[in-house]
């Protein structure tokens, strides 16, 4: 939990797959400059956090106990829910669920049955574990969704941010040349793209 001196809101963030708090928190500098308090947790088996997940249906249920842990604390300021790559799932669920100003996916996939059957569509979906639909709940989100998508990723393609955009009347949808799935962080047409939605609310 990065705080700050009376800070606008707050941004509930869900990493990726790989890594844990120590490699998704890579810079407190550009939350200190948008004036955001940032809170994000490891999942079960990620990091320090014990235990390992079970279900889709647990992963959406130790998201909904943690948001409901810190949004008390940010009562009349801006809360921001942001989800990148298998977080983006787990925002967009939540965006549905909650009162949010904002939903920011970034590097997000349609979902994983898509994933799956554009990768390797020998494999019946019907063994697919955990789904994680995000085309689903986005186009149930009431809140403003920005999603943020390098044109050279290599793990889901532009294709995913675009499907999404267009379930979502009104989504913006901003296309990061150059940048790969692991590095958009590091260019500037995100970090200004992501500073403009924060702005604007």
């Amino acid at each position: 939990h990065f705080q700050q001196a009376n800070p606008k809101g707050l941004i509930f963030f869900l990493h990726g797959n790989a890594g844990d708090l120590s490699t998704w928190l890579t810079s407190t500098e550009f939350y200190r400059q948008v004036g955001f308090d940032v809170f994000m947790i490891d999942y079960r088996g990620y990091g320090k956090s014990p235990g390992g997940i079970e279900s889709e249906a647990q992963l959406h249920a130790d998201v909904r106990a943690a948001w409901d842990l810190v949004a008390p604390q940010y009562v009349g300021k801006k809360n921001v829910i942001y989800g990148r790559s298998l977080g983006s799932a787990l925002a967009a669920r939540l965006a549905t669920e909650v009162s949010a100003d904002l939903l920011v996916l970034v590097t997000p996939y349609s979902s994983v049955r898509q994933v799956t059957a554009d990768t390797y569509p020998w494999v019946p979906l019907a063994l697919l574990r955990y789904p994680l639909q995000t085309d689903l709940d986005v186009p149930q989100v009431k809140a403003p969704v920005l999603i943020l998508h390098g044109d050279q990723d290599e793990v889901f393609s532009m294709s995913h941010a675009e499907r999404l955009q267009a379930l979502s009347p009104g989504a913006q949808l901003v296309k990061v040349p150059g940048a790969r799935h692991g590095d958009i962080h590091l260019f500037p047409v995100y970090t200004e793209g992501l500073a403009a939605g924060l702005k604007g609310l």
